[in-house]
């Protein structure tokens, strides 16, 4: 790569104030800072004795110019301006030689010699001491994770490219919880397993506040930090997996379905089956014995038949249902507007006397009551009339009780005397 390629800015970003460097324009020199803005004109200010020195982000002192800032006098690389902690690889004159080391520091203001630490030659780690280097000899790696995890097994811990100390790392087992550090980002985890270079987790709940819950594993390349979580990080987790509807069952050591705190007088929403199939009920809880796992609801509206049941409590088994979860408000709102509904209509049973008529100008007939289709049929009721003791559907019902004086009778349904 040709030195005008190189974003010197990028490279200088976590270095410290005063670090050396080399200008041709005037020698030695200390960084200073650097512009917020790296595509300034004079983005990359130094100082020395005698002033201040600014170069744009390539190192050049004007647009047009040649570059004029390097790493030091005798080494103008910017690619070989190594930071501590960074993976490198031998690309020297010897075509035999393989090798890999890790980066500490520059033995001087040169910068022609570094000293490097756990190098790697074939299957031999030299770990004892630094070894001193030649600047020139060596590139970054750009896929350091085969020699880190090489380096670690080796010598049975984690290395932390910080301080360049092997850390003997903890054993985690599955359902701890833990904090995992990964490029200076916490995220909270339950630990599942650790197969070779991958870590498995039951759960993840991302600093960006995502939850992954699909298993999620992830490579380690030397880059990752485990620790036991804090208590309030433990918190933080379970928090997330509730607002899910789920919850970490550390005896099973896996993530279950976290149980709807009932309340009585609410709505919810359960599957059950009838003679047409399973159907969706929303019904109002009026009882309940969670010691012996049952539910009872009262008023209860089937979705799919449009049908409501309020004759008759219904006890339900909560481990036999898959679904069972608090109703929303859309189902709430629907499920008031057919109780109005049905507050509207009187209520039959089977085999009660009631008139019928399918409409004005049409008499009222005896007839006894069978069943209601539901308010989205024209003509609802179905009944036996005496006249012709066949079933039909008729628009209008009404008691026989009270009204047995409009028998045969052709009143509107709208202007019905009132009942005896």
């Amino acid at each position: 790569m040709e030195q005008k390629d190189i974003d010197v800015y990028e490279i200088l970003k976590d270095v410290p104030k005063g670090t050396e460097f080399y200008t041709s324009l005037c020698g030695n020199v200390g960084l200073a800072y650097l512009e917020s803005n790296k595509e300034a004109g004079e983005a990359i200010w130094t100082k020395n004795k005698d002033g201040e020195y600014s170069f744009n982000k390539n190192g050049r002192w004007m647009k047009g110019g040649e570059v004029t800032f390097f790493p030091s006098k005798q080494m103008r690389d910017w690619s070989k301006f190594f930071k501590k902690g960074d993976v490198l690889e031998y690309a020297g004159d010897d075509e035999g030689l393989q090798g890999s080391c890790t980066f500490e520091k520059f033995e001087d203001e040169t910068k022609t010699r570094f000293l490097g630490r756990y190098v790697k030659e074939k299957e031999a780690l030299y770990s004892k001491r630094p070894s001193s280097l030649r600047t020139a000899d060596w590139v970054k790696s750009d896929d350091p994770a085969d020699y880190i995890r090489f380096v670690e097994e080796r010598l049975g811990g984690k290395l932390n490219r910080e301080t360049l100390e092997i850390e003997k790392q903890l054993e985690f087992k599955d359902g701890d919880i833990v904090a995992l550090v990964v490029r200076k980002c916490t995220h909270i985890a339950i630990f599942q397993s650790r197969q070779e270079a991958y870590i498995g987790f039951h759960a993840v709940l991302c600093q960006n506040d995502e939850l992954l819950l699909e298993e999620p594993f992830r490579e380690d390349v030397g880059d990752i930090e485990l620790r036991l979580a804090t208590d309030s990080e433990k918190q933080q987790l379970f928090d997330a997996l509730a607002k899910e509807g789920k919850a970490w069952d550390a005896e099973k050591k896996q993530i279950v379905d976290l149980k709807p705190a009932f309340e009585i007088g609410k709505l919810y929403v359960f599957d059950e089956e009838d003679e047409d199939g399973k159907v969706m009920v929303i019904g109002k809880l009026i009882a309940k014995n969670e010691s012996e796992d049952t539910l009872t609801f009262g008023n209860q509206y089937e979705i799919e038949t449009e049908k409501f049941v309020t004759d008759q409590a219904f006890d339900l088994d909560i481990s036999l249902h898959e679904v069972l979860r608090e109703a929303t408000e859309n189902e709430v709102e629907l499920f008031n507007k057919h109780y109005a509904i049905w507050k509207e209509q009187p209520c039959f049973k089977t085999f009660d006397k009631v008139l019928v008529s399918i409409g004005s100008g049409f008499k009222w007939r005896p007839a006894l009551f069978i069943r209601d289709h539901g308010e989205n049929c024209t003509n609802r009721y179905n009944v036996l009339p005496l006249y012709s003791g066949k079933p039909a559907d008729f628009e209008h019902c009404i008691p026989y009780e009270g009204y047995e004086n409009i028998a045969f009778a052709d009143y509107n349904s709208e202007d019905l005397p009132l009942p005896f």
